[in-house]
């Protein structure tokens, strides 16, 4: 096992206590048989890539609690099932762990073909990506070179167009799980990937996870009805902590993306989806990638405008082809009214499309 320690993470006047810990984790890394491995990540700055190389860290620490309870040759003296747990994440990684485990992490710019490459060569069973990083692979045309051994596919971040999540059962014989959370409170909603006894429903966030009570509300904070769209609030403590996302539950208790709060168009008095009409549009096989955003419009007060990533040149042809495709799946109102062509659609540090820069760039347009 080799884990790769930025060096961006050390930096002048760290608290005393704090390059304590930082060394005295790293030496029980080192104790248990890992190899550390000093790398850099000079764009630290943008915080998640960070979160992509310390959470493999937590993980390994609970492999070892794991792999001192399953094969029981690291705490055999403990009193409790508590000193079990710590002794044996004290000992740190067994020889059983050490042989099994293979953490990968990405840095630098997304390429899918060296993503699939590492799968490939590294024998992975696990992958957790953003949504738009299962689309770049879906889209390189190349995915059948590479053999897998992929046993669960998660991702996060954002919804997950149909058309994508399809291509990833074909491809991989796997349903693509959803792991839904925020930034301040963590996951709250999954399709738990790889467990037997869950029905996974596709395009669903899933349930919440054991202890997080979730629930879609109206603007009175009253509980919706099933299938009745709301805000998605969580319960944190003595409140509700609204996630200023959309959704909606089913009969069964799964959840439902809704968008964004601000995703919302109203046209005319109707409310549309700007993921719902994403989904649509991409499931045109010219295109490749498809955001929408609401903007003014003088008769109608909003209408559904989409920026578009295009496998061929963009055509008025091609514009109506979409927005016939778009209001035959879901209605004759409730269709982008103005589509543009665009040679790439502008991105979060995490993959994410980025939406706000999208409606930046139009109010900025009109100021």
């Amino acid at each position: 096992l080799r884990i790769g320690v930025p060096k961006e993470y050390v930096v002048d006047g760290m608290p005393a206590e704090i390059q304590k810990l930082w060394d005295q984790g790293v030496q029980w890394l080192k104790d248990g048989g890992a190899e550390i491995v000093e790398i850099s990540l000079p764009h630290t700055k943008y915080a998640l890539p960070a979160y992509y190389i310390i959470a493999p860290a937590e993980a390994s620490s609970n492999l070892a609690r794991y792999d001192g309870m399953r094969f029981g040759h690291r705490a055999g003296d403990a009193k409790s099932l508590t000193d079990l747990y710590e002794t044996s994440r004290a000992e740190g990684f067994g020889k059983e762990v050490q042989r099994r485990l293979t953490i990968g992490a990405y840095a630098g710019k997304f390429d899918a073909e060296r993503l699939l490459r590492a799968l490939a060569e590294h024998h992975f069973t696990n992958i957790a990506a953003a949504a738009t990083h299962y689309r770049m692979i879906r889209n390189s045309g190349v995915a059948d070179r590479y053999p897998h051994q992929l046993q669960k596919l998660s991702f996060t971040g954002e919804p997950l167009d149909s058309e994508t999540a399809e291509f990833l059962h074909q491809q991989f014989g796997i349903e693509p799980c959803s792991m839904y959370g925020t930034t301040e409170i963590g996951v709250v909603l999954v399709s738990y990937p790889g467990a037997p006894d869950f029905v996974m429903k596709r395009g669903s966030l899933g349930k919440p996870v054991p202890g997080v009570k979730v629930e879609v509300q109206d603007i009175n904070g009253v509980p919706c009805a099933p299938g009745v769209t709301g805000e998605m609030k969580v319960w944190r403590r003595d409140g509700w902590v609204p996630t200023r996302d959309l959704g909606r539950i089913d009969d069964d208790g799964y959840f439902w993306h809704g968008g964004r709060a601000d995703d919302v168009i109203i046209s005319a008095g109707w409310t549309m989806s700007a993921v719902e009409i994403e989904d649509s549009i991409m499931q045109h096989a010219a295109v490749l990638e498809a955001a929408v955003i609401a903007v003014p419009d003088d008769l109608r007060g909003q209408i559904a405008k989409a920026f578009v990533v295009a496998r061929e040149a963009g055509s008025e042809a091609l514009v109506m082809e979409i927005q016939t495709l778009v209001r035959n799946r879901l209605s004759q109102h409730e269709y982008p009214r103005q589509v543009v062509f665009v040679s790439e659609l502008p991105k979060t540090p995490a993959g994410k499309i980025n939406r706000k820069v999208l409606r930046d760039r139009e109010a900025a347009m009109r100021a």
